[in-house]
């Protein structure tokens, strides 16, 4: 399915990243996996390693626009070519609007909206060179319905739905597709969510529970293949039915 395509994964040393890297091996493609904690990222590299895929790890910080183009040259160092880009990094800094800090708004928007930004701009020349690619970006329920306390988190995500439909109509030409991925998953960061909090959201799933990382990566996978070549600029909704 993925047999000689390479991909380049942010955020891949955990959750949905990691759970996105291994389902793209699993389909045969080499993957960099790229995070600002370089130990997990690389046990990452060992489960990719394990499925008979190459596999590099590359601590980056994507809010930087030179530690991108870096980050970029090691993986053409290393892999030659790139064929996927996954924007799945993100952090969260949520604090109610009247609280909020100027350095707590750039900083997500610095890892959600710049570094998407930078590693599209990094890697797309090659795509367009080829006439061929996949840009897959993760968005979030908060892009689509706002949560409090998240006003930061939420308009990033909302940006990402935007840009990843402008690359979709711009890129269209080159045979480039650009779709965004809305998860509900059970992730690291949900272990810091007091239960009952949790409880409330999974009841919001008509499905009634979170996805796995695994189930997420199968939906890029889909997203990254062949399959998928006639769908471009669209949200698809992996959240057990929350968006009908």
């Amino acid at each position: 399915m993925l047999n000689g395509k390479v991909a380049v994964v942010t955020g891949a040393a955990q959750g949905i990243g990691r759970g996105i890297a291994l389902a793209l091996a699993r389909k045969g493609a080499s993957v960099a996996v790229v995070d600002l904690n370089l130990e997990k990222a690389e046990k990452t590299v060992k489960d990719i390693n394990v499925l008979g895929q190459r596999g590099i790890a590359v601590k980056t910080d994507i809010s930087d626009h030179n530690d991108v183009k870096a980050m970029a040259t090691a993986v053409y160092d290393e892999l030659d070519k790139v064929d996927i880009v996954v924007n799945n990094a993100g952090i969260a800094r949520d604090t109610m609007v009247l609280k909020m800090t100027e350095d707590q708004w750039d900083a997500v928007f610095g890892v959600h909206l710049v570094g998407a930004f930078n590693c599209i701009q990094a890697f797309v020349k090659g795509m367009i060179s080829r006439k061929s690619g996949r840009i897959i970006n993760i968005i979030s329920a908060a892009g689509l319905l706002g949560n409090m306390g998240s006003s930061n988190y939420a308009s990033a995500k909302t940006a990402l739905i935007g840009m990843t439909k402008a690359n979709a109509r711009e890129l269209a030409k080159y045979k480039i597709t650009s779709n965004g991925i809305g998860p509900a998953a059970e992730t690291p960061i949900l272990r810091h969510v007091p239960d009952a909090a949790r409880a409330a959201f999974s009841n919001r799933v008509p499905l009634g529970y979170m996805a796995p990382p695994q189930e997420i990566g199968d939906v890029a996978a889909f997203l990254a293949s062949e399959e998928s070549k006639y769908i471009t600029g669209q949200i698809i909704h992996a959240e057990g039915g929350m968006f009908m």
